[in-house]
């Protein structure tokens, strides 16, 4: 390969990212001196492109291909140990998902879409299934980008502008609301 790109690294050194670009592009995994590309496909036959995040558990993240649809973006999610790939599904009214993190206790994040139009963001757990995570006020679409092992995720919404947020698993905040006032910091009315 000629090109590559890597994304995010666990507490053992183990990095995640790509190789090649375009139709060629796949998900690897980096570890000491060694590229492995991940061939492991879903039940559908989905394949990893491009993988975002690695726990210190070895579970990888990042999104995909459904050979029977490249319209449909696919979330999914990769166990090193027990070589097997899954998705992450979508939110009702969607067919994908874009999955871009992941905490050591296995919560993932992104946004859920249908087909490649824009999103909402969503948080999943193998045990529970995918589950909306609530816009902020005043916006219309968003991903959710991290998440701590307790399942808060950070991300940005929109409307006119870029609105960050913070999700503590049962509400959303703008992160404008929670910064005191009179901080000079403008983050509802910017890009």
């Amino acid at each position: 390969e000629t090109l590559g790109d890597a994304n995010d690294v666990n507490s053992s050194g183990v990095a995640v990212g790509s190789v090649n670009s375009g139709s060629l592009q796949r998900a690897v995994v980096y570890s000491g001196n060694t590229a492995t590309v991940i061939t492991q496909t879903t039940s559908g036959g989905s394949f990893f492109t491009t993988a975002f995040g690695i726990n210190n558990s070895g579970r990888v993240i990042g999104t995909g291909i459904d050979p029977s649809n490249a319209a449909r973006n696919v979330g999914m999610v990769y166990d090193i140990g027990s070589n097997t790939a899954t998705e992450v599904g979508a939110l009702p009214n969607a067919n994908g998902a874009l999955a871009f993190g992941i905490s050591n206790a296995g919560h993932v994040v992104g946004s859920s879409m249908q087909n490649q139009g824009s999103g909402l963001p969503f948080i999943w757990t193998q045990s529970g299934g995918m589950t909306a995570i609530p816009l902020p006020v005043d916006t219309t679409q968003g991903s959710a980008r991290a998440v701590n092992s307790s399942g808060w995720a950070v991300g940005t919404a929109s409307s006119a502008f870029a609105i960050p947020f913070l999700y503590n698993g049962i509400a959303t905040y703008r992160l404008a609301d929670l910064i005191p006032a009179g901080t000079g910091w403008d983050l509802s009315t910017n890009t």
